[in-house]
């Protein structure tokens, strides 16, 4: 998984794309997607030592008819493989916009009206070194 950019620490989040799912896989376990769909998730996961990892979403977000709305954490990706071939990293350049398209507007609002941890929606890390210098070798 290493190879993939792809490896689990204490201390580190990795973003992972898997088909038209974006998952952030955080620190303390803490777990948010969000869907090309318009579909947002939170919630916690756990990891196995062969990089099956398990979610148990809590909170999930939908846009529909114009607005953000409470949406069914049931229909959110229960496991993936950190080894499975479809698993990568996000992007470096991919935002909600291109995820989702620029016509849906960030669910700031809707995250604080349903308790979300999330304030808003990152898919890479690269993207909140936005507006400052490269660190580590980041292009």
């Amino acid at each position: 998984m290493e190879e993939k950019g792809l490896e689990l620490g204490k201390r580190t989040t990795v973003d992972v794309a898997v088909g038209d799912t974006r998952i952030k896989l955080g620190q303390g376990g803490y777990a948010g997607c969000a869907l090309a769909s318009a579909v947002l998730g939170e919630g916690t996961y756990t990891c196995d030592a062969k990089g099956n990892v398990t979610f148990k979403w809590v909170r999930s977000l939908e846009y529909k008819d114009n607005a953000w709305k409470t949406g069914d954490p049931a229909s959110l990706i229960s496991t993936i493989s950190l080894a499975d071939a479809s698993v990568g990293p996000v992007k470096p350049e991919e935002t909600p916009e291109t995820l989702w398209g620029k016509d849906i507007p960030e669910p700031q609002e809707a995250f604080e009206a349903n308790k979300f941890d999330m304030r808003r929606v990152v898919l890479s890390h690269h993207q909140m070194r936005r507006g400052r210098a490269p660190a580590n070798g980041e292009k």
